[in-house]
């Protein structure tokens, strides 16, 4: 189905179901839907490739037992199924038991459900919207590299239509920011106006195919917009990014203009003129917000140096024999080094 007239179809139903009002209810219950049912998507790919997957939501809960079902009958609709979206699924989900020994899925998962909410009153609206986003293929390539397109195309339809909508950045532009600052492997990308995540998902597909590896990125940003940064969030997870988009929605501008914003070493720092005259004017980032605190690992100083000089050495030796094998190939068709 074409984007327009899947987001044509949605609004439809969210305008037939007298519970939700207003675009950021339009909104977030697109957000939520749409990140159980590509979840569910992620995890038939991590378990047909992980011997020890577990799922880290309980099977009752899943997108393809409560949302698809194995038959028709299981498909449960009406007062049913509004009972179990309101008392089953979102309390299970929102208080998904997280410590320090969880899985990261597991954290994303109870992050993104702690602050959504099931506006829906109508249990045979919800079963429509349901079908409508499980019709999305997206098992289809250029369909699972587009989804955050259905967000960004509401939110341009909105716009359009004169409501309350947001800005969003075309992929064109994203694509030649990117080509710009030309991310490197192993880098850290950041963008503290971070929107649905297409900076980063653009990063990573550069580093990709200039690396020919995957999973290599790491980002940080924030985004003001509850739902927008869960979106975000969900993006980044199940393309594999490895992203630090805060434990919430963040607006360190904002914070600074009214005096909210609180020093956070690694993260913002506020600096006054004096402070930046101190370092000659130079604005680097880290010569202000210093150094998150690592937490002690218990490894003595001594013992950890000389660890890791040996661990060098090794690689200094392994860089040599490389040279020299480089040396022996080229002078091998008449190129000396």
């Amino acid at each position: 189905m074409a984007l327009g007239n899947l987001i044509k179809s949605w609004e439809n139903i969210m305008r037939d179901d007298d519970g939700v009002s207003g675009t950021v209810q339009v909104l977030s219950q697109l957000v939520w839907m749409l990140f159980l049912k590509v979840y569910d998507l992620k995890e038939d790919e991590w378990e047909l490739y992980e011997d020890d997957f577990e799922s880290a939501i309980p099977e009752n809960c899943r997108w393809r037992n409560w949302a698809r079902g194995k038959t028709q009958k299981d498909k449960i609709t009406g007062d049913e199924l509004v009972d179990f979206v309101n008392n089953t699924l979102f309390p299970t989900l929102k208080e998904l038991p997280v410590t320090s020994q969880s899985s990261k899925r597991r954290t994303i998962v109870k992050e993104m459900m702690a602050e959504s909410y099931n506006y829906m009153k109508d249990g045979v609206c919800i079963r429509k919207a349901v079908d409508l986003l499980d019709g999305i293929n997206f098992d289809d390539q250029e369909e699972h590299h587009s989804f955050n397109m259905i967000y960004e195309t509401l939110l341009r339809g909105l716009q359009s239509a004169g409501r309350s909508g947001e800005f969003y950045t075309p992929r064109a532009l994203t694509q030649l920011i990117t080509e710009k600052v030309n991310p490197e492997l192993g880098k850290v990308t950041a963008d503290p106006c971070c929107g649905s995540g297409g900076m980063f998902v653009q990063s990573a597909r550069f580093v990709q195919v200039h690396s020919n590896e995957r999973g290599v990125v790491s980002v940080y940003g924030q985004e003001f917009n509850a739902d927008t940064w869960k979106m975000a969030k969900m993006n980044m997870a199940i393309r594999g990014i490895e992203a630090d988009l805060g434990p919430y929605q963040a607006d360190t501008f904002s914070a600074f203009q009214n005096g909210t914003l609180e020093d956070v070493k690694g993260f913002c720092a506020v600096a006054t003129t004096q402070d930046i005259a101190k370092q000659d004017y130079i604005l680097t980032p880290g010569r202000y917000v210093g150094i998150e605190e690592q937490e002690d690992d218990g490894e003595p100083f001594e013992e950890k140096m000389t660890r890791l000089t040996s661990e060098l050495s090794e690689m200094f030796a392994k860089s040599h024999e490389l040279e020299d094998e480089i040396r022996k190939k080229l002078g091998a068709i008449g190129y000396e080094i």
